[in-house]
């Protein structure tokens, strides 16, 4: 028999060329126990290759697993090239053994597609980066909530454009948010503090007097203007309620000490009787009806106006109209002509149903002046009144001119009056067009608008 070199195939003696790969064995003499060893040698690998080959093949599979397990961050991509690589060299180091191929193949398919997921998430960082992809209206919604930065409580106007934004965003627009979670994040810090605030709110009302009245005042308020959430984080939010009970408690137990203080009722109770008013009238509708000697102070009201009506009924002037049926109640001091001299005094009207306040305003001089207002300074405190020209009369006689209005009188006007009455120095100045007059307010005047305004309070 004939022994390719090549192959180390056996062939009959008569063959010139190899039957199995045909090289040509026309003058070859080979030992049978040489080709042998020979076709062994090429065919097979050696035991150190097996050993390269199996070891290369474990690498690649490990190396694989890592690179998909780190498939989001850059040393993944790489671990994944390496693991093909080996993989590859492991399936060229152990091709005549399939037996050894299936480590290498396993670590190829892991590691490609830990590539595949790796190139994805790059891809996705990339576009992310340069907004491929995103709307600019998306774009915007991201800048606004990262604008939001460290949460405090003056963040509100920050957190309200970054949500307007959001919710601006169609569906799509949304998914393409990178910090929507961020947004969240702020507004539920946001939501912390505010809770936080309100409940240091009510911490600082402490102990209960009749003083913490704005305190409690403030926190109810802070309580009451949160939202829902707000207050159902609000962890002290008994200790509000008890508080106002508290107080409550303590306002009614004072209004009621007042009114028994009052006692009989004079014209000298006049300030206890307004205090202990006062102070019931600032008591919620519920804690009134707690006062058990509200009647008393009712009935001392009643008492102290008929006593002081009839004390200043005497020095006011009274007319009746019978046609209108009213009664006139004016100072003693207001002049009967229009013509004597400049005031400024109001009256009180009264008729069956209703008792009313007006006020006469009066310019006498040699010269017109033509007024349409007044201006008013009593001790430093200015004050001013217009009129329409054609409101207010003219009339001469004899060189003297005279000019005058008869207005109603409001809850500015009665400020002012008052003013004038406890003033040490008024100064009225009617005010034309061209032309002014000074009036500085005597005392008897103050004195008469006086009795007619404690009259008209006494009437009411």
């Amino acid at each position: 028999m004939k022994y390719c070199s090549k192959c180390g195939s056996q062939n009959p003696n008569e063959f010139n060329f190899c039957a199995k790969c045909g090289n040509s064995i026309e003058d070859a003499e080979i030992k049978p126990e040489e080709t042998y060893e020979i076709a062994d040698a090429i065919a097979a690998p050696t035991a150190e290759q097996k050993v390269k080959a199996s070891k290369t093949g474990i690498a690649a599979l490990i190396l694989s697993i890592i690179g998909f397990l780190t498939a989001f961050i850059k040393v993944g991509l790489v671990l994944d090239i390496i693991a093909v690589a080996l993989g590859i060299i492991s399936l060229i180091q152990s091709k005549k053994k399939p037996s050894k191929k299936s480590l290498p193949i396993a670590g190829i398919i892991i590691a490609a597609c830990s590539l595949i997921l790796s190139l994805g998430l790059i891809w996705e960082s990339v576009a992310s980066i340069f907004n491929i992809g995103r709307s600019d209206a998306t774009v915007a919604a991201d800048n606004l909530i990262m604008e939001i930065g460290e949460v405090t409580l003056d963040s509100t106007d920050k957190i309200k454009q970054a949500e307007d934004a959001v919710s601006a965003l169609s569906e799509n627009e949304k998914d393409r948010l990178k910090y929507e979670k961020v947004l969240e994040k702020a507004k539920n810090e946001y939501t912390d503090l505010q809770a936080e605030e309100v409940e240091n709110k009510i911490s600082a009302i402490g102990e209960v007097t009749l003083d913490s009245d704005g305190a409690i005042s403030d926190a109810r308020n802070a309580f009451d203007n949160s939202t829902d959430e707000v207050k159902n984080l609000v962890s002290n939010s008994q200790v509000l309620s008890d508080a106002e009970k508290t107080l409550s408690q303590l306002r009614t137990a004072n209004v009621e000490n007042m009114i028994a203080k009052i006692g009989e009722v004079t014209l000298d109770s006049e300030a206890a009787v307004n205090e202990a008013q006062s102070e019931y009238d600032k008591l919620l509708d519920e804690d009134k009806q707690k006062v058990s000697n509200a009647s008393t102070l009712s009935a001392a009201t009643a008492k102290l106006k008929e006593l002081k009506l009839s004390s200043v009924i005497g020095k006011l002037t009274t007319e009746t109209d019978k046609v209108q049926g009213a009664t006139f109640y004016k100072p003693q001091c207001m002049p009967e002509y229009a013509d004597i001299r400049c005031y400024i005094l109001p009256y009180i009207g009264k008729d069956t149903n209703n008792t009313w306040l007006r006020m006469d305003i009066h310019y006498t001089g040699d010269s017109w002046v033509f007024f349409k207002s007044i201006e008013v300074v009593a001790d430093g405190t200015h004050y001013s009144k217009n009129f329409n020209y054609f409101d207010v009369n003219h009339s001469n006689s004899g060189g003297v001119v005279w000019e005058w209005i008869d207005t109603e009188v409001g809850n500015r006007d009665i400020e002012m009056l008052k003013a004038i009455a406890n003033s040490n120095e008024t100064i009225v100045r009617y005010k034309g067009d061209a032309y002014t007059y000074d009036l500085t307010v005597t005392s008897s005047d103050k004195q008469g608008i006086k009795d007619v305004l404690t009259a008209y309070e006494a009437m009411k």
